[in-house]
């Protein structure tokens, strides 16, 4: 994982073969084995802990004290398997 995400906010960034490792919380993010939470903003994830992502693509984004990645549409996200 990324130590600091800050240099990357407002970035579009695609993250190769992800791991959800926690279930959604009350705002719909799940978190990310690569440090990031997963969010539902722009894009329903519709995911869960155990879930494997091929590839996931978003801008980094700090929200509620975690760093986030926003997909903008279905297509940014290559899973869950």
């Amino acid at each position: 994982p990324v130590a600091d995400w800050e240099p990357y906010e407002g970035v579009l960034v695609s993250l190769p073969d992800v791991y959800v490792v926690e279930n959604p919380e009350e705002e719909g993010a799940v978190q990310l084995d690569v440090g990031l939470y997963l969010t539902d903003f722009l894009s329903d994830h519709g995911a869960k802990v155990g879930d494997h992502f091929n590839s996931v693509t978003g801008v980094v984004h700090y929200q509620f004290y975690q760093w986030r990645l926003c997909p903008r549409e279905p297509e940014d996200l290559d899973g869950p398997t």
